[in-house]
Order: C-alpha cells, then structure tokens, then sequence
C-alpha cells in the first residue's frame, strides 16, 4: 500500500496512472463502489477495471499505450459546467491531464503573458472542451464548457 501511496502523490507520474493509485487505495480502504467513483470522478465501472487490472497485473496495471503526437500538457482540478443534468457531465470536480492542441496552447500562453487570469480560464475549457468532453469532434456537440472554482493547475509548457 505505500508504493501505491507514493505513486498516487507523485508528480513524476501521469496524472491517469496517479488515480488509478488512488482507487485501489479507496477499494483497499473499504470505501464503496460509488462512492469512490464518485470521489475520482469516473464512472464505477472504470473502478472495477482499475481493480482488475492492478489484481491481475499489480502496478504494470496501471500504465496504458499513449496515442497522439506531441503536445503540450495540461494538468487541472477543475469543476466543469456543462448541461443536461443526470449525465456523466454533471458539473463535479475532475483531475485531467490532457495534451491540447497548439492553437489552445498558443491562446493560454497568450492569456498568462498578458496577466488575464478570465481569459487563461477560457482558452483552458476551450481546450478542454475539444480534447476531453467534445473528444475531437466525435461527441457532445454543441456542448459549452466552463471552468469554474479552479483548484489547481500545472501547466507544462514544453
């Protein structure tokens, strides 16, 4: 349990890598089902892979093929907003780290050098829209994303 720890309070690790840490964390602590879904912001299903994989494969389990060329990664805890209520895209509080696009990089970098911390907030859900919720394109059109009581970001910039 504390190579689980350590690895779930990493910053050296992939930020999906550090979740799945933390819901075998929960599950071996006795908390629910749901609750730890909940708590993770995933669905419960995905607790019961993230389960079976560390039982089957303990921390190689964790690891997952990456897809995509480089990009710039961005790391938040971030309440995002969107309609219609009693779906997955409840507004609730999500860990993501997510490789945006550059034109969204480009428009973060310019919100930050400028000081507009409004402007920095909407380039970031803008991005965050396409990459995570609209997922290129193939889903969730239309749907409006807004970042709200930011907790925390890391930005890596290069």
């Amino acid at each position: 349990m504390a190579e689980l720890r350590e690895l779930g309070g990493s910053r050296d690790v992939p930020a999906d890598v550090a979740l799945r840490a933390w819901i075998v964390l929960w599950s071996g602590e006795g908390r629910q089902r749901k609750d730890i879904a909940e708590l993770a912001g995933v669905a419960p299903l995905t607790v019961d892979r993230c389960k079976a994989r560390y039982a089957e494969r303990c921390l190689a389990g964790f690891e997952e093929k990456r897809r995509g060329g480089p990009r710039t990664q961005v790391t938040s805890d971030a309440s995002a907003t969107a309609p219609p209520m009693g779906t997955t895209d409840d507004p609730r509080i999500r860990r993501l780290t997510q490789l945006l696009p550059p034109q969204h990089v480009r428009s973060m970098w310019d919100a930050y050098e400028a000081g507009d911390e409004r402007a920095l907030e909407q380039a970031m859900a803008e991005g965050l829209g396409e990459v995570y919720f609209r997922d290129g394109g193939r889903r969730a059109h239309g749907l409006e994303v807004s970042i709200t009581e930011l907790e925390h970001v890391e930005v890596d910039w290069t």
